[in-house]
């Protein structure tokens, strides 16, 4: 294969020329020091620095870190709100104008102990206003505070109206529904779906669990003279108000599907016995009609321990566990109800007005409380 054509042979010989004398060059300065393993051979002649060489200079860089630190912690941060050094911000709290939780400034003023009372109060009795616009200013806060009163009631009651109608929708496939309507975030995030801050495409995407929930949205707004959405205007902080009754709301629900287990349980079964002997004017079970074979299939017998926390804790391998819970304890030991017709017979019998006229201990008055 013949070489390239030259396109500038002139500058091409320059430069060939040059790095031939720099060639030239390296090898003379190498053979005057006596080869080019002579420099190799110096480095690995190096002597080691001995025990005293390398205490004195860990003292040495030890001093100079001390004295990083010293001129550091002079000088130290500024901070942002109050402008003194030593921190950054008033979240620390060595700032003056740091802003105490509510749990810490009770225990700073009283620092033993203390019990917290909660009593109502009519709004104008603790706003702070002039005489001048005392009525305009507490005219704007009740319509405040309606306004986003109204605005929770109608987000609250329509995001039911969409669950329930999911739930009976599902109620013959039990797969599609899951542990999430027990939980504050998924009822959150239904709300902000009726206050139209996410799709309900983004919803679904959300929880792939619960499959359908659009299907149910979307076949409730297409009814005549129905709408889920409510606008929210110009209303701000709202966000808070919605956080806290939907926990509320989570709470509810489970409350109650774990009061009503047992007579959901009874019902199925009812239910199953009718289907199984339909057309029989009375159904009686005997020991016998239970086989061993449909026994281990739907029956997992378990030890009960009532002193336990729990009413008992049975384990059947594969990390199954089952349990029952303290309220689902006090619902079948009757402590609800028991409660409740106590109460009852109270108000019958003029007790309950007679504990109700009972002075309390708490009070800051020493002749009322003796």
């Amino acid at each position: 294969m013949p070489p390239p054509p030259l396109i500038y042979p002139r500058a091409e010989e320059l430069i060939r020329n040059k790095k031939q004398a720099k060639l030239n060059e390296q090898t003379g300065e190498e053979a005057n020091r006596g080869g080019p393993s002579s420099g190799r051979r110096a480095a690995e002649r190096k002597r080691k620095d001995t025990s005293e060489e390398e205490r004195a200079k860990g003292d040495a860089k030890r001093r100079r870190k001390q004295e990083n630190a010293s001129s550091s912690s002079t000088s130290g941060p500024i901070c942002k709100s109050c402008g003194q050094q030593g921190h950054s911000s008033a979240v620390s709290r060595m700032c003056p104008n740091h802003q105490f939780t509510l749990k810490e400034r009770l225990t700073m003023a009283f620092p033993e102990s203390y019990e917290r009372f909660t009593i109502s109060l009519p709004l104008q009795s603790f706003l702070k206003f002039d005489e001048e616009e005392e009525g305009e200013r507490l005219e704007q806060y009740q319509q405040r505070i309606t306004e986003l009163s109204s605005f929770l009631r109608q987000v609250i009651y329509r995001a039911q109206i969409l669950i329930n109608y999911y739930i009976l929708s599902n109620s013959i496939n039990m797969d599609n529904l899951s542990n999430n309507i027990f939980d504050r975030n998924f009822w959150y995030r239904v709300c902000r779906l009726i206050y139209q801050n996410i799709t309900v495409y983004e919803l679904q995407r959300m929880y792939p669990t619960l499959p359908g929930i659009e299907a149910a949205f979307n076949h409730l707004q297409s009814l005549e003279n129905v709408n889920l959405l409510v606008e929210k205007g110009n209303l701000v902080g709202y966000g808070q108000i919605v956080s806290s009754a939907c926990e509320t709301v989570a709470t509810a629900y489970s409350n109650f599907y774990v009061e009503n287990f047992e007579n959901y349980i009874g019902n199925y079964f009812i239910y199953k016995l009718k289907v199984e002997y339909d057309g029989r004017d009375a159904i009686t079970l005997n020991v016998d009609d239970f086989m061993q074979e449909g026994i281990n299939q739907h029956f997992r017998p378990c030890t009960l321990d009532p002193g336990r926390r729990d009413a008992f804790v049975a384990y059947y391998g594969n990390n199954e566990v089952r349990s029952l819970s303290t309220a689902e304890y006090y619902h079948g030991s009757g402590s609800v109800n028991r409660s409740r017709r106590e109460i009852g017979l109270k108000a019958q019998l003029g007790i309950q007005t007679l504990e109700t006229n009972i002075p309390t201990p708490k009070t800051s008055n020493i002749d009322q409380y003796i």
